[in-house]
């Protein structure tokens, strides 16, 4: 507003260089002219604030993590309040003798609650654990304490995923070892599914009673034949073969490591 007065040669009519004259000057009228003028644009620019900031509360209120990370979708909703922040300050004590009742600083803890609790609400339904931790913490956390628990959150199932990938793709390069290439990765041409959660064939992951649970009643079978087709993994010191278990080759082997030290950077 300043620079849009400045550029027109009327910021003398509000910051008082501009005297007002006597109502009985020759020049009276056109300094009420160009005062009523400055007025009206004074008044449009604060309707148009009133806009934005009725679309920053909405967008504030209505994001959502979904395909966000929590660094991308913290820093969406971060950039909102900053500029709804510029736009409507908190209040400040503008008296002489500046009060010490504590008003302003319970204000601004109430701000910081507020962005605290929407920022917990967008979050995807997998960190209802952490949301609830930082919720029950007394005091609360700040936003960026809160903002640190769920990416650290993040981190374990990016970690738990990775661990996933790399015993798929040990799988895969034994699969390939005994000669297979079903474009299923099913070993021994055998046209069974190899479950990635528990290694075992003949189900996938979402039939696997081993991670959703065994139904009633359930007894376990012979499980030679599975235990025979799982993939184990040797551990760092000791290539794969030396404790009896199935084996890779020395060049399955190290494309096994290195795909593991790509995934977890």
């Amino acid at each position: 507003m300043e620079m849009a007065l400045l550029s027109k040669n009327k910021l003398g009519f509000v910051d008082g260089t501009i005297a007002v004259p006597n109502v009985g000057e020759v020049k009276y009228p056109y300094w009420k002219q160009c005062n009523n003028m400055v007025s009206t644009w004074i008044m449009r620019f604060s309707e148009a604030n009133i806009f934005r900031i009725s679309y920053l509360h909405a967008e504030i209120h209505q994001i959502r993590q979904g395909d966000l990370t929590v660094s991308a979708y913290f820093s969406k909703l971060k950039s909102l309040w900053d500029e709804l922040q510029v736009i409507r300050p908190l209040p400040t004590c503008k008296c002489e003798r500046v009060c010490n009742c504590g008003l302003l600083d319970t204000l601004q803890q109430h701000l910081e609650s507020d962005n605290l609790l929407v920022f917990l609400r967008g979050l995807n339904e997998t960190y209802a654990s952490v949301q609830s931790q930082i919720m029950m913490t007394k005091p609360l956390p700040n936003i960026d304490e809160a903002f640190m628990m769920v990416q650290q959150q993040e981190r374990r199932f990016n970690s738990g995923t990775t661990e996933l990938l790399i015993q798929e793709a040990g799988i895969i390069l034994l699969t390939q070892g005994n000669g297979s290439r079903s474009k299923k990765f099913y070993p021994n041409g055998n046209k069974k599914p190899i479950c990635s959660y528990c290694g075992f064939t003949g189900h996938t992951t979402e039939k696997c009673y081993k991670k959703h649970g065994y139904p009633p009643g359930w007894k376990p079978r012979n499980r030679g034949v599975s235990y025979a087709n799982q993939v184990q993994f040797a551990s760092d010191e000791h290539p794969p073969g030396e404790n009896g278990s199935l084996t890779l080759s020395q060049d399955e082997y190290r494309m096994l490591r290195q795909l593991s030290v790509d995934l977890k950077e």
